[in-house]
């Protein structure tokens, strides 16, 4: 069997040492296994240890203008390492809503594992050019860079015959749709919440003394927030009846996201045209839910001085 080597570039870099957080230090100064005073923490020493941020090592990618493309957290112990870098930027969201994020690995539970540890997910290819690796450590909330930042040179497939117009094409398209995603990735989970709120307000105003018509209003805004949903991700009602559901804001969303991560030049015209409805269709919900948003708060004013009982999002003694 041939390696299982992930596709991309192979990072090798040495650690001195290995990184150790206050508490660490401590317990290896306790051991006698490095040269520090041992004394007893103080109360406010041990919470400071409980709330100081593990120790972290990094590979940041930057282009020629000098800005990051991709922040890479790698193995810090001490000794020789490598990473792969899949070539791809960051990715527009951290995962989840049906889109691929930042970390992960991979989806077949029975491929053997690489050879070399390596980043996966991401947002598309990076463009060909000079990048630079700088190896860094932060410890303590501070980050140190640990020996001279190295040129790495990301060249284009001899086979692929793209103008600099259309890779110019391919990289805004690129950056629309990822802007795109994380447009829709937040109004879903902004819609999400709002349902919860007002499901929550529903459930409180039935045992409180507060004006039937405050369960009105309610209702409505209920009733807005489900329409809202059902635009961005589809109507649950409809899925497996024979008319189907409709395609949804996010079905087009997921179909730009996919055909932009491989493009090398100029999107096709049908491309285009799923980005710029989705594009579109996604504005209109949002601004929708603007609007529902500010009426809520409103809302959850009168129903703090009518005594109902506490809702998720709703400030107290407003």
């Amino acid at each position: 069997m041939g390696e299982n080597r992930p596709p991309g570039a192979i990072l090798t870099y040495w650690i001195k040492d290995t990184a150790q957080s206050a508490r660490q230090r401590r317990t290896l100064a306790s051991r006698g296994e490095i040269k520090e005073p041992v004394r007893y923490p103080t109360q406010a020493e041990l919470t400071a240890e409980a709330d100081e941020e593990a120790p972290q090592t990094y590979l940041t990618i930057t282009d020629s203008a000098n800005k990051v493309v991709r922040r890479l957290t790698v193995p810090g112990a001490r000794g020789i390492h490598r990473y792969v870098w899949n070539l791809r930027g960051v990715a527009p969201t951290t995962g989840g809503g049906g889109f691929g994020g930042g970390g992960g690995g991979t989806d077949d539970d029975d491929a053997d594992a690489p050879i070399y540890p390596g980043g996966a997910g991401g947002g598309p290819y990076v463009v060909p050019g000079t990048y630079r690796v700088q190896l860094s450590r932060r410890v303590g909330g501070t980050t140190t860079n640990l020996g001279d930042a190295q040129a790495l040179t990301v060249t284009a497939d001899a086979n692929l015959n793209i103008t600099p117009a259309q890779r110019t094409a391919a990289t805004t398209y690129q950056e629309n749709v990822a802007k795109l995603q994380r447009t829709f990735t937040g109004a879903l989970e902004q819609a999400n919440n709002m349902k919860t709120r007002t499901t929550a307000i529903r459930r409180a105003l039935v045992d409180s003394p507060a004006d039937v018509k405050l369960m009105d209003q309610a209702a409505g805004f209920d009733r807005r927030v489900t329409a809202i949903q059902r635009s961005l991700r589809g109507d649950e009602t409809l899925r497996g009846t024979e008319s189907g559901s409709p395609t949804t804001i996010q079905n087009r969303v997921n179909s730009a996201v996919q055909g932009s991560r491989g493009l090398t030049g100029a999107p096709t015209g049908t491309q285009q045209l799923n980005y710029t409805i989705a594009n579109d269709e996604l504005t209109a919900q949002i601004a929708l839910l603007r609007t529902l948003e500010t009426e809520v708060k409103k809302y959850e004013q009168q129903l703090e001085a009518a005594g109902v009982p506490y809702t998720p999002g709703r400030w107290p003694g407003q």
